[in-house]
């Protein structure tokens, strides 16, 4: 069996091992256009204990079909870093960003929980997946929080300079939703990621 192979079928079982169980954490922090559903505003068809979950699970929309966080599609990541544990969603779908210092490079979007603002300096095994990230495949991170007590929510870029993790600037982030064009092609992305899993 070749490598491509090896790696396909590893992830098409992480898949079926890998189950969302209690974490609700995406449908907390993602935003979802057709819910009208902005950032880290918990979505209103959740259910709560004691069987949390969606309750619009068979009409959901596409999106939320399409999509799966990073630890649901990679066995490399420990279970510690199932999101409702170390309190960061990250999103396996590729994104581009502009650096501080004008480069366009590839980057992973972090999502941190309320209270997990500083989870990539805190949390050790969220730093060391970063740092994987940022030294090992050069990917930088957007690294976006919860809102403030003022409800502005605020992100930072997250980067190899010169072999140092350079922690961008907050800033505030201004848009909810990405364009139509962006979600579906952001919809056929994780599309493509699921077949590539399976």
């Amino acid at each position: 069996m070749g490598e491509a192979r090896r790696r396909r079928a590893h992830a098409a079982q992480t898949l079926e091992t890998r189950q969302c169980g209690d974490c609700t954490a995406c449908c907390i922090a993602l935003p979802v256009r057709e819910l009208e559903l902005p950032p880290y505003q918990p979505c209103r068809h959740l259910r709560g204990a004691p069987s949390p979950g969606c309750g619009i699970y068979p009409d959901r929309p596409e999106i939320c079909r399409a999509w799966h966080c990073t630890w649901r599609l990679s066995a490399a990541l420990d279970d510690d870093l199932r999101p409702d544990r170390c309190g960061v969603i990250f999103d396996p779908v590729p994104d581009t960003a502009r650096y501080d210092d004008g480069r366009e490079l590839p980057v992973c979007n972090a999502w941190a929980l309320a209270g997990h603002d500083d989870a990539f300096q805190q949390h050790p095994k969220v730093k060391g997946f970063v740092d994987w990230l940022v030294f090992d495949r050069g990917v930088g991170v957007v690294w976006r929080t919860a809102p403030d007590e003022g409800n502005v929510r605020h992100l930072r870029m997250l980067y190899n300079r010169g072999g140092k993790l350079v922690v961008g600037p907050s800033v505030v982030e201004t848009e909810a939703f990405s364009s139509e064009a962006e979600q579906a092609a952001r919809i056929e992305r994780a599309h493509e990621i699921w077949r590539a899993a399976r």
